[in-house]
């Protein structure tokens, strides 16, 4: 992830379990010199007919700073998600 500022943040992990189409989970730990270096993101998809559930848990944050920020970036890119799927037809 690179900042509007130039500065770059980078994570890494390891996937734990893939069910496609439905889940997916994986650690996830930010390199370098950052609070957050063990956590486990879950990503699930459930069919609803006509449309995709999306449910994200990022879980194993211990600070709640830390969790409002991945709150509000998770939250950012699950909106570009959907603003991009929006009027989409299939």
């Amino acid at each position: 992830m690179t900042e509007p500022n130039g500065t770059d943040h980078k994570a890494s992990g390891v996937y734990l379990e893939i069910d496609p189409p439905k889940k997916l989970v994986y650690s996830w730990g930010w390199d370098g010199d950052h609070p957050v270096k063990e956590s486990t993101v879950t990503l699930e998809l459930i069919d609803r007919g006509d449309s995709t559930e999306v449910v994200l848990t990022h879980s194993g944050i211990a600070h709640d700073k830390e969790r409002q920020s991945h709150t509000e970036g998770w939250t950012a890119i699950l909106d570009k998600l959907a603003a991009h799927f929006e009027g989409s037809t299939r």
